[in-house]
């Protein structure tokens, strides 16, 4: 008994010993990590983790290569519990969808973008949150050119005498469902909103996508493992393109949870809810082929192209070998992701409308709103102002609409 007692500490050192061995550099890398990006960024990434960092996305911000200016509306300073946003009465730029300028966003004393509004609803005022991420903020649009601004604009213009709308747009940049509902929770209820819109589900699938190829986990808290997947994304192949529809399945289930919530907690407090399908592309097809090209017919392209690559044959494919301009590293590996990413969206847009029909929510098919006019979209989501404006005419027709044509 007494030479057993004596062996179990020698035991506990060196099962201590060799945990060190293994976190130890491990922690030298995380710690070497942070120090690197806190003299690129700035201190604050060094709380990376943790509750108290405020995300500040991009290198030296001086607007040349992947580095971002510090008044980009892609740099969301303001972290906050499950979501990040703008500090209020900021100003902005966002680049044009061709990149020839750039546009002052106006961040207003909330937080968001457009007008200043005040948290305690006007007496008399029918207000919208219009829920979503860059497509619904008007990542390359100015001010007046976004789909929330022309809702209001046509709300104003149509509404019944005595009724008066105020249009919040409720939406920031990289946002997926899950952080919607949490943006939601922490700050939209207060605003006691009368209806709410929703338009998004790239961002969703974008994050199946990645966390089925490369892995999520500890990127959450570990900036070391968060460059290595980005790293891996640029640098390595990845099985990507048998994996649309299985992810797609798999994603479903995160992203209705969230839509049910929502629904739920509007049929409790009597608010409307508006969804919205979110047109989209694969950035497989050249801009010039993709007027007339609907997005059925894009999704059958694609899908045959990830099936038995390079033997596809249609000519509105070129852009599958050459490098398109913008992309890093391995230009067919980028597009196969965007591919896969377009199809994971394509699969949960025929959910949306399945889901909308079983829960008799109001639906606004943007998809098939815009589909004879895909050239509208400057990027793979992001939208040029005219196709803004159909999506904002009929959000307000959807609204002003009596219940009994509804």
């Amino acid at each position: 008994m007494a030479d057993g007692r004596s062996k179990r500490p020698g035991g506990l050192k060196a099962a201590l010993f060799y945990v060190l061995l293994l976190v130890l550099p491990l922690v030298a890398i995380e710690g070497v990590t942070r120090v690197y990006f806190a003299w690129q960024v700035g201190p604050r990434i060094v709380l990376y983790g943790t509750p108290w960092f405020r995300n500040v996305q991009g290198g030296k911000g001086d607007g040349k290569g992947s580095a971002l200016r510090r008044d980009s509306v892609q740099r969301l300073d303001d972290r906050r519990s499950g979501y990040t946003k703008y500090h209020p009465n900021e100003t902005r730029s966002v680049r044009s969808g061709d990149n020839s300028e750039s546009y002052p966003v106006r961040i207003n004393n909330q937080g968001f973008r457009g007008p200043d509004f005040t948290i305690e609803k006007p007496a008399g005022v029918v207000r919208i949150l219009t829920l979503g991420a860059s497509s619904t903020f008007g990542y390359a649009d100015r001010d007046d050119e976004t789909y929330p601004h022309y809702l209001q604009e046509r709300l104003d213009r149509d509404a019944p005498p005595g009724r008066r709308y105020e249009v919040i747009n409720f939406a920031i940049p990289h946002a997926s469902t899950a952080n919607i509902v949490a943006m939601l929770r922490a700050e939209g209820w207060a605003l006691e909103p009368d209806v709410l819109t929703f338009y998004e589900g790239i961002n969703d699938s974008k994050e199946a996508i990645l966390d089925r190829a490369y892995g999520s986990g500890l990127r959450r808290v570990s900036l070391a493992v968060e460059l290595g997947r980005h790293l891996a994304a640029v640098l390595l192949p990845a099985s990507v393109p048998d994996l649309s529809e299985s992810v797609a399945a798999a994603r479903r289930s995160g992203f209705f949870d969230d839509l049910e919530e929502i629904r739920r907690e509007c049929a409790t407090r009597g608010v409307r809810f508006i969804v919205m399908t979110q047109q989209a592309k694969s950035l497989m097809v050249e801009d010039a082929q993709m007027r007339g090209l609907r997005f059925s017919d894009e999704v059958a392209l694609v899908s045959a192209e990830l099936e038995a690559p390079s033997r596809a044959a249609d000519a509105r494919l070129p852009s599958m070998l050459p490098k398109r301009e913008g992309t890093r590293g391995n230009p067919r590996q980028f597009q196969a992701l965007m591919a896969s990413i377009f199809l994971v969206h394509a699969h949960l847009m025929d959910a949306l409308r399945v889901w909308a029909a079983t829960n008799d929510v109001e639906l606004v098919d943007a998809v098939a709103l815009l589909d004879d006019r895909r050239d509208w979209l400057v990027s793979w989501v992001h939208l040029h102002p005219d196709a803004n404006r159909v999506i904002g005419n009929a959000l307000a027709a959807q609204i002003l609409a009596p219940a009994a044509a509804r």
